[in-house]
């Protein structure tokens, strides 16, 4: 999805929820500090009123461990986030 001059990775408008994928590009060097643009970029997306669901490069792994905990998808379900909230805040 294209949003003016930044793209959503994946965008599910039932929920009104975007998934980002950030690899290294969103990163300042070998940091996990994201860079100015990337930051902007999930400003624009909670004042837009959009769920954001944000998936590290360096931290997929644990997400992944996370995620076979899930005993079923009604309760991935009730994770999804309120409108404008990043889940990386929770």
């Amino acid at each position: 999805m294209q949003t003016g001059i930044q793209r959503i990775d994946f965008y599910i408008p039932e929920h009104k929820l975007c998934v980002e994928v950030d690899g290294s590009t969103h990163y300042y060097g070998l940091s996990q500090h994201p860079l100015a643009k990337t930051e902007l970029k999930y400003r624009l997306m909670r004042y837009a009123r959009l769920k954001v669901l944000r998936i590290e490069h360096f931290n997929i792994a644990e997400m992944i461990e996370e995620w076979k905990s899930e005993e079923t998808p009604s309760q991935a379900r009730e994770n999804i986030p309120a409108d404008g909230e990043d889940l990386t805040e929770r």
